[in-house]
């Protein structure tokens, strides 16, 4: 085992020392500007609610005369007996129902305008969604008739046109450049999206345990070969362990131009002192004419499992 040289040594810092104190965490970013297409899409969005709700009570204020005479040909249809006090009822309810399930209906529009007004993206993309559908329906209820002064009152039609012009302003204001940019520069507002907040943990450098060990990556065209050729060297002790994936997608220059295609691919765990036969036997026995085989130091690691690869690979062979 080789020691630490003098600038590496315990308490100055170097990577050699296994619990030095962490560097001084970086303050986090500022959040980004709220460019001003946004904030004019969230209140677009509410002023388009409220307009929604408060519309229904004035319309129905307006032809309130027309929703009782409505109630009276329900009453008559059913062959029911009212008086005048049931009409007025049966009128008030029918005008807080349609109150309520307008303000039901602009509650995830609102919703989501507050969360897209923080810079979440998934929610400025879910509020268009629901602003174009609504808009499309406001939209063809503005311009096909339908008969009867309920349906086809003018200003019913107009607060329908008002809202229809407010949810393209919004989808226009939310696409912006300004837009786009404070979009992408927000931190995520999904909860797991942020990058989790990892507890420190001992690290133990190759200096301290199992130390020449490296791990060798190599590639083949297919899963079997790799296989066989991965056995072969741990029964010859060459390498302790090698891990395969069975296909990854490889992209590449050859012969002026670029290919890609699947290959398999191996880590292997060794000696470092192994590495020069390694390479000699690949190159081999690979069916490429020019492998890639490449080689990390590891640096650190569990000291039991370094020691482990130690101790499973033979003793490199001596120059003759």
């Amino acid at each position: 085992m080789s020691t630490p040289s003098e600038g590496d040594s315990p308490g100055q810092g170097g990577p050699w020392l296994p619990h030095a104190a962490p560097a001084e965490p970086e303050p986090a970013p500022s959040a980004p500007t709220r460019p001003a297409a946004v904030t004019a899409a969230f209140w677009l969005v509410l002023a388009s609610a409220g307009l929604s709700i408060v519309s229904v009570g004035v319309f129905f204020a307006l032809y309130w005369q027309d929703v009782r005479e409505w109630m009276r040909e329900d009453y008559l249809a059913y062959g029911e007996n009212y008086t005048e006090a049931d009409l007025t009822g049966s009128a008030w309810f029918f005008t807080m129902l349609c109150i309520a399930l307008a303000a039901l209906g602009a509650t995830p529009y609102v919703t989501f305008a507050f969360v897209a007004r923080r810079g979440a993206n998934w929610a400025r993309i879910t509020l268009t969604v629901l602003v174009l559908c609504g808009g499309f329906v406001m939209l063809v209820l503005t311009v096909v008739p339908y008969g009867g002064a309920l349906t086809d009152s003018l200003p019913l039609r107009l607060v329908l046109f008002v809202n229809t012009v407010f949810s393209a302003s919004v989808v226009v204001l939310l696409f912006r450049d300004s837009a786009d940019r404070f979009f992408a520069l927000s931190l995520p507002e999904v909860p797991g999206n942020a990058d989790p907040v990892v507890d420190p943990v001992p690290w133990y450098p190759s200096d301290l345990a199992g130390e020449g060990c490296c791990e060798i990556v190599v590639t083949a065209p297919s899963f079997e070969w790799l296989a066989g050729f991965t056995k072969k060297l741990v029964d010859e002790r060459f390498v302790a362990c090698g891990q395969i994936i069975r296909e990854i997608r490889s992209i590449y220059w050859w012969d002026g131009a670029v290919r890609h295609g699947t290959e398999a691919r191996v880590a292997l765990h060794t000696r470092r002192t192994l590495v020069p036969e390694i390479v000699a036997l690949t190159e081999e026995l690979h069916p490429y004419e020019t492998p890639c085989v490449v080689v990390t130091p590891l640096v650190g690691g569990s000291p039991a499992y370094l020691d482990w690869v130690e101790e499973e690979t033979r003793e490199p062979a001596q120059p003759r």
